[in-house]
């Protein structure tokens, strides 16, 4: 069998139809052969990429916990607390803390050990000078009681049907209640056992207690002002120097404190603080209240 010459045929000229065919099929090929050749080398570097923002992220987030449980976090926190956050934070729930922003006041003591002319008012031992500074910081004769809500009382954590209400023939609406307030009891107290040691000068007695009341009174104040202090745990350094014919270091108590602003306390509660005659006006439990035992208050 014979079989003619390929070299004797020649390619026939294509139609512009089928050179648009040709050439399409030419454009989609490339393209499909380069998405190929893109995809099995383009997932390589994305791989990469999401690794980076992995590892940035755990290096983040494990320089906050370091930075959150720093002591450098913990200062920069207190700094932006106020004074009366922070007399929140270290109290028990207090009516006046949220009524009134109490002032921090850095003091430096001068209680010297022993007395010199002339003696600051608290040192000046008995007369109507040093009476009436007690009285006016609350001593003897001023409780200075201020107006509470029953939802106070809740807060404090008692029951305001044992609290003492005030009469609403008094003026204080339906709902008012009184409450001493801790510094001022304190310093009751300190002034009692004032009292106590000029017992000579105050032979009368203290409101005409017996003596009996009396001695219970101030073993009371005895108490109550060490758990206070106890409470309080003051740590202000105190330190120590040589004295002239001491032949020991003694205590040299020119000593800085932070204090809160007692004046802004005692002039809100003049200011607040039911008068002397609503207290005394209160001379008996309503119907219905029952009396805690003597020797439970």
């Amino acid at each position: 069998m014979v079989y003619p010459d390929r070299k004797q045929y020649k390619d026939l000229p294509l139609s512009e139809e089928d050179l648009n065919t040709k050439n399409t099929r030419s454009s989609f090929s490339s393209a499909a052969s380069a998405r190929y050749s893109h995809g099995r080398t383009s997932h390589i570097p994305s791989t990469i990429h999401r690794m980076r923002w992995t590892i940035v992220n755990a290096i983040l987030f494990i320089s906050g916990l370091f930075f959150w449980f720093s002591p450098l976090s913990k200062n920069m926190a207190l700094r932006r607390l106020s004074d009366q956050d922070k007399w929140k934070a270290t109290s028990a729930y207090s009516p006046i803390l949220e009524r009134l922003d109490i002032p921090k006041k850095m003091i430096t003591s001068n209680s010297t050990f022993y007395d010199h002319e002339p003696l600051p008012i608290l040192r000046v031992p008995t007369g109507p000078e040093a009476d009436a500074e007690w009285n006016r910081i609350g001593g003897n004769t001023k409780l200075r009681p201020i107006v509470i809500s029953s939802a106070e009382v809740r807060r404090i954590g008692k029951d305001p049907a044992r609290a003492v209400k005030i009469p609403e023939e008094l003026g204080y609406g339906s709902d008012a209640y009184i409450a001493w307030t801790e510094v001022f009891h304190l310093l009751h107290c300190v002034d009692i056992l004032r009292q106590q040691v000029y017992s000579d000068y105050y032979a009368s007695g203290l409101h005409g207690e017996s003596h009996l009341d009396h001695r219970s009174h101030a073993s009371h104040c005895l108490e109550v002002l060490a758990e206070s202090i106890k409470c309080t745990g003051n740590t202000d350094p105190i330190l120590f120097a040589w004295v002239e014919g001491t032949p020991w270091p003694s205590p040299e108590f020119h000593t800085q404190h932070t204090c809160r602003d007692f004046e802004t306390m005692l002039d809100y509660v003049n200011n607040h603080g039911i008068p002397e005659d609503v207290f005394n006006a209160m001379t008996g439990p309503p119907p219905g209240y029952v009396p805690i035992p003597e020797f439970d208050i």
